[in-house]
């Protein structure tokens, strides 16, 4: 009865001398009082729940459509393990031909580049030979310094 009481109360479904009646009981009665508080309180999460409902049904909403653009598009990114899978694969096959192609083997090598050394001879003198033993022995005599 009393929550009966405190809902016409709080939707104004009571006449003027019931509610006189009802905030005079408040006034007296500390128990119907924390019944309206509580009342009140349960009114105000029902109308915030009402307003996240409707939030969240707006997000779905929002989501739907973008979801429908996406499936609209020709690559669908969706999985994109299978996407770094593809492009290393892509990657290693032109890394591989670019290596393969770009180095020789040993054989086109030792054609393109191998020459035949040709030794240069070279004939000494009288004067070199002459030269050469003056410098042996100073050497062998000790004198450093004229060897220099």
């Amino acid at each position: 009865m009393q929550t009966r009481k405190i809902l016409n109360f709080l939707y104004n479904d009571a006449s003027t001398q019931k509610k006189r009646q009802f905030e005079e009981e408040i006034k007296n009665n500390s128990e119907l009082k924390n019944e309206l508080e509580l009342q009140k309180e349960i009114d105000k999460a029902i109308s915030n729940e009402i307003k996240v409902d409707s939030f969240r049904d707006r997000l779905n909403n929002i989501h739907d459509s973008h979801i429908n653009k996406r499936e609209g598009r020709i690559l669908n990114l969706q999985n994109k393990w299978y996407w770094a899978a593809a492009s290393i694969t892509i990657f290693s096959g032109t890394a591989i031909y670019s290596i393969k192609n770009h180095f020789q083997s040993t054989d086109k090598l030792y054609q393109n580049y191998y020459e035949k050394w040709e030794p240069s001879f070279v004939t000494r003198g009288a004067e070199s030979e002459a030269l050469y033993k003056n410098i042996a022995d100073e050497f062998e005599a000790g004198n450093y310094e004229k060897v220099k």
